[in-house]
């Protein structure tokens, strides 16, 4: 069976179950090379399908569920300069906020709900966008950037427009440290023992044996 007739057949059964909140009704993997992205109304938006098309995708998918929306999610590899070049035309989306989220790592992409890749696949950031059914209910965008890959910290420039938030690695392995609990690149720390008796220090006028 074809893609095509897949994604159709999987739309009239999401329609056929009375539309739950979890009901499927139409999926689309990417890979690489350029994509005609789908769209709930029509054509996609030129500068939303110029993002998606932006060299170095490795891997991607997009989707629409029933009282869900849509949601579109992909994954790219490039240096500091490819991503720069990103960021840039990621600032001139017609959506607001436009997020930046700066992570610590180097994970894997993942098929979303439950999918599964025939091969690892490492990527250095990644974009999202999900569209509420309810056309009320605003856009959610934002691009997850990894540092440890190709990416330089000092080298990233960020537009002006774009709101800044941390992935949250650093913080917990610090909090996590201050805790005394296990640290990703830490050993168990060991138990302090208690002093004996000839270590314990002696009070001012103390007498032996008393």
């Amino acid at each position: 069976m074809s893609r095509t007739m897949s994604s159709l057949l999987i739309m009239l059964l999401c329609l056929a179950c009375a539309g739950p909140a979890w009901c499927m009704a139409m999926t689309q993997p990417y890979g690489e090379g350029r994509i005609t992205p789908i769209w709930r109304d029509g054509e996609m938006p030129k500068d939303i399908a110029e993002l998606m098309n932006f060299p170095g995708r490795v891997y991607g998918d997009q989707g629409f569920f029933s009282e869900l929306g849509q949601w579109e999610n992909l994954y790219f590899q490039g240096d500091s300069e490819a991503f720069n070049r990103f960021l840039e035309q990621y600032s001139k989306l017609k959506l607001k906020p436009l997020w930046l989220v700066i992570h610590v790592g180097q994970p894997l992409a993942r098929a979303q709900f439950g999918g599964k890749l025939d091969k690892e696949i490492r990527y250095d950031w990644d974009y999202t966008r999900q569209i509420p059914e309810k056309k009320t209910d605003p856009e959610i965008v934002w691009v997850d950037l990894w540092l440890g890959g190709r990416v330089q910290f000092d080298k990233i420039k960020v537009p002006a427009n774009l709101e800044l938030q941390s992935g949250g690695e650093i913080e917990k392995f610090i909090e996590a440290h201050k805790a005394g609990r296990m640290t990703p690149r830490d050993e168990e720390p060991a138990k302090p023992k208690p002093p004996t008796e000839d270590e314990k220090p002696k009070v001012d006028g103390e007498i032996e044996g008393q």
